[in-house]
């Protein structure tokens, strides 16, 4: 594990608290040292972020509110967060949905439900 991983600031953002409390506890596993954040939706993440200025933001894309989708637009659209990365995470199989995330700016998908193993080589390739 680098020095960048260790010390990295994470954004969690997914309306169902059994996934953020299983997304903290597994990246804690990992990356004991880093700083975590979790935000209930999208328009908590857009308040948050701004403070954390976070490294990676693990993103739920269909959530109450706003989707994950407008999140990533919002967040491109920020010259600060232009090379924030973007772990979109979706329970939804629609195929086209993770086509639609690359195109709003995340750098990774992930389909729920996911492997571990998967989580964690994700947040490793992007940090």
């Amino acid at each position: 594990m680098s020095l960048r991983q260790e010390n990295s600031k994470i954004l969690i953002v997914d309306d169902e608290p059994g996934i953020r409390a299983l997304l903290v506890s597994a990246i804690r596993e990992f990356l004991p040292h880093c700083q975590i954040e979790v935000a209930s939706d999208g328009i908590e993440a857009s308040q948050k972020w701004a403070a954390l200025n976070p490294d990676l933001v693990i993103l739920d894309i269909k959530m109450p509110r706003m989707s994950g989708l407008e999140v990533c637009r919002l967040l491109r659209e920020q010259p600060d967060h232009l090379h924030t990365r973007i772990l979109a995470i979706s329970g939804d199989f629609s195929w086209d949905l993770p086509i639609k995330a690359f195109h709003r700016g995340a750098s990774e998908f992930l389909q729920k439900p996911f492997e571990l193993k998967d989580l964690t080589g994700s947040i490793k390739r992007l940090l």
